[in-house]
């Protein structure tokens, strides 16, 4: 009985299954084989999944605690009742507890991989990736309802003169604080990504005006305002931006990213 329940667990975590439901599948192989009254989990971040036994402290316990394959405490799996004791109970702990560090550590990599699937690396802003998936699907809902939405197209202005000047490292954490600064200036429904070494574009999902894309655009090159302090530096920074709004600068994605560019880089020639 217990081969073909360990199966379908190990099936789920090859799967898109969520890992709750991972875990609650594993949870549920353990009470039917001991029979306990109540089996839990509890995660290190706090997460409790199950049927916990009450709190009175009249239940016997049997807890094991779930270690992932680098050694790390992820959680504990938790018995409660009469037989927990049983000599059959440690061998089916033990089976829970690798089934569910598999699971843990598996989905930790999946999103792992999503995560650098869609975002730079170096300043965890949107990749050029991401940004193509959510500009198609703003393009999408825009035409569906007829409303606008731009796009910000921002270059540094001498980069490689800060790589030269103060070396890559500086200039790394240069573009970690450009990151951050223009991040801060945008809303949360707004996405910004890291197109180029020294490029970027801001995708604004939700335009009234020409007038309001317009104030974004400033409102982006005033993170340039003060300089930025980089260990024992204080390195100055400025940048040239274009917009192109839709739909009267393009109909299409193409159109829009090239309208965008050739606005930014008019703008840094003047």
């Amino acid at each position: 009985q217990v081969e073909p329940e360990r199966g379908r667990v190990l099936e789920a975590i090859n799967s898109m299954t969520s890992l709750d439901e991972v875990l609650r599948m594993i949870l549920g192989l353990i009470c039917n084989q001991l029979q306990v009254q109540a089996c839990w989990c509890e995660l290190a971040n706090g997460t409790r999944l199950g049927d916990p036994a009450p709190d009175d402290g009249s239940a016997l316990l049997v807890r094991r605690d779930i270690y992932s394959g680098a050694g790390e405490r992820l959680g504990a799996l938790v018995l409660a009742g009469a037989d927990v004791y049983h000599s059959h109970a440690g061998d089916v702990l033990e089976m829970g507890t690798s089934l569910a560090a598999l699971a843990i550590d598996t989905r930790r990599l999946y999103e792992t991989l999503v995560h650098r699937s869609q975002y730079d690396q170096l300043t965890n802003a949107a990749n050029r990736f991401l940004l193509e998936t959510r500009l198609e699907e703003t393009l999408a809902q825009a035409s569906r309802t007829r409303s606008r939405f731009a796009l910000v197209y921002i270059d540094l202005d001498q980069f490689k003169r800060v790589n030269d000047l103060y070396g890559h490292r500086v200039g790394d954490l240069f573009l970690q604080q450009v990151t951050q600064r223009l991040s801060e200036r945008l809303r949360s429904v707004d996405t910004l990504a890291r197109v180029g070494g020294d490029e970027f574009v801001a995708l604004i999902p939700v335009a009234h005006s020409r007038e309001e894309v317009e104030e974004i655009a400033q409102r982006l090159m005033r993170a340039f305002d003060e300089p930025f302090e980089i260990e024992a530096y204080s390195v100055r920074g400025s940048a040239s931006c274009g917009i192109a709004i839709y739909p009267e600068d393009g109909q299409t994605k193409d159109e829009l990213q090239r309208v965008a560019d050739r606005a930014m880089y008019a703008r840094k020639a003047g």
